[in-house]
């Protein structure tokens, strides 16, 4: 499982080596309505209802009460096209990948007239090596984003079990008109796009994994995954950023493909991460570095809270008891719900993030519940979260409705759900993981049979996906990846009460 999970990842915000190109490609980019050449400038990131309001061609005003104005928009397909060079470095690189961190929803990218990749989740990163592909001046990199709404009624149509409500359930797309907010269904560049080139060796992931935490010690278990192009011996080793202490280190012979190996050591005294109410949110900056010939061939920087974190829900004599622990110590949760702070989804500003957080701190809340009707945030937000002392309740994208049980919309969910638990794993800010937003397999169960809605066959046959979701793709991967992971099936599992709030305090007995 361990190895089938590897060979899933999703880059990070980290700092590379000069042996590693990373060239960004959101500038220059236009938009259109497929089958027409008015081509109008775009931002990326960006979506094409901000690019078409920018633009002047819907206004302002048709987003604050009159969206069914603007329900034409997802009726149609969107093209989006830019032009660019590249220099003779990434050139000379005997791997050129182009990567997209966001594409919403379902797209069909094209460079020079060579379809590369046919997105299908906008929670995914979607990339492709371009070696072959590339050249030095005018490459034309051209992306079709089909219509959502003509997407989820032809895939809806061909489902086995027809479910009731908003047919863009069948899409792995953002639910946010399930809830609250405007009714629109965009498409677009949502996510930076960038190219990655490299020679012998890229590191892939890695996963600082922390065991019996003590005052004393904490032991650090350290699996890594690196993508060799040149089978040869490198040298592994985990340092502090000023290359003054060397935590870890090892020499291994690499094969072609992708290899699997960990690294572990032991910290001593080490300085505990806390929430600002109970003390310094300490961080730990680790130099993860891949040495070739004595020189460095990739390096990653890691910044590491070093915390135990618990979510106590246990049967009591007066009920059950729900609360968190860090470090040993009970928390008083002083909590918010939050989703993406614009209608719009974009990556943010790191200054849009610490203003949030600097608002946050004044007001004394010491964790964020990330729903699951909006977005998984971006690498900033928890970032801030982490150095701010600020735990998260991280949802997984699911609210408020049933779900298909196709083997392709599983495997998609698969894909999904790896990819960002691997991009968060890290954290020392993430202290729950949750299934999803308000969705309880018994209660649809329920509901179902009463209402006469389905067969008891369909039915069950909702039952199974609801489990095989909840209960089996998303408790599996996140045993894998993190095995000492908090993990609730649905928020509804807990109390229906604590999340119909928006603001919710909480350490009791229900």
């Amino acid at each position: 499982m361990l190895k089938q999970f590897y060979l899933i990842f999703l880059f990070t915000s980290v700092i590379y080596s000069q042996s590693i190109q990373k060239k960004f490609l959101n500038d220059n980019w236009f938009f259109t309505e497929s089958g027409t050449r008015n081509w109008l400038p775009a931002s990326v990131p960006g979506n094409i209802h901000t690019d078409l309001l920018n633009n002047k061609i819907i206004a302002n005003s048709d987003f604050w009460g009159n969206e069914k104005k603007l329900l034409w928009i997802e009726e149609k397909d969107w093209d989006y096209k830019t032009t660019f060079s590249v220099d003779e470095i990434i050139l000379s690189k005997q791997n050129i990948e182009i990567a997209f961190e966001g594409l919403d929803t379902y797209a069909n990218v094209y460079l020079n007239d060579s379809l590369i990749i046919r997105a299908t989740n906008m929670f995914r990163m979607w990339q492709c090596n371009c070696k072959g592909i590339i050249k030095k001046e005018n490459n034309n990199l051209f992306i079709q984003f089909l219509s959502p709404s003509r997407m989820s009624d032809s895939i809806a149509s061909l489902s086995e079990v027809k479910l009731s409500g908003d047919k863009l359930i069948y899409l792995r797309k953002t639910p946010y008109r399930l809830d609250y907010r405007h009714i629109f269904a965009s498409s677009g560049i949502w996510k930076s796009v960038y190219l990655l080139s490299w020679n012998d060796l890229k590191i892939e992931d890695v996963s600082f994994q922390q065991e019996n935490i003590t005052p004393e010690q904490v032991e650090l278990h350290v699996p890594f995954f690196l993508n060799c192009f040149t089978r040869d011996l490198y040298k592994i080793s985990i340092k502090d950023t000023n290359n003054m202490i060397t935590y870890a280190e090892k020499t291994d012979s690499l094969f072609e493909g992708y290899n699997l190996d960990a690294l572990d050591f032991n910290l001593y005294n080490p300085r505990l991460w806390w929430t600002r109410e109970l003390g310094t949110p300490e961080m730990y900056a680790f130099r993860f570095e891949v040495r070739k010939n004595n020189y460095v061939v990739d390096e990653k920087i890691f910044y590491i809270g070093i915390r135990k974190i618990e979510h106590v829900n246990e049967k009591d004599s007066l009920g059950r008891d729900i609360y968190f622990k860090l470090n040993n110590v009970p928390l008083y949760i002083k909590g918010a719900n939050y989703i993406s702070q614009e209608n719009y989804i974009k990556s943010l500003k790191i200054d849009e993030h610490k203003i949030l957080m600097k608002d946050i701190n004044r007001s004394g809340i010491n964790m964020f519940r990330v729903r699951g009707d909006g977005i998984y945030e971006d690498d900033e937000f928890y970032n801030q979260c982490d150095l701010n002392g600020i735990l998260v309740w991280q949802d997984f994208m699911f609210s408020d409705t049933i779900y298909p049980g196709e083997s392709d919309f599983l495997e998609n969910v698969r894909i999904e759900v790896s990819q960002n638990i691997s991009r968060l794993k890290n954290h020392p800010c993430i202290a729950l993981w949750c299934g999803n937003n308000e969705i309880y397999e018994d209660e649809y169960s329920r509901d179902l049979q009463k209402q006469l809605v389905y067969s008891k066959k369909e039915s069950i046959n909702i039952s199974n996906n609801y489990k095989m979701i909840f209960e089996n793709i998303i408790p599996e991967a996140l045993n894998s990846i993190v095995p000492s992971a908090n993990y609730i099936p649905s928020s509804s599992k807990i109390s229906r009460d604590l999340t119909d709030k928006f603001i919710f305090i909480y350490k009791g007995r229900f």
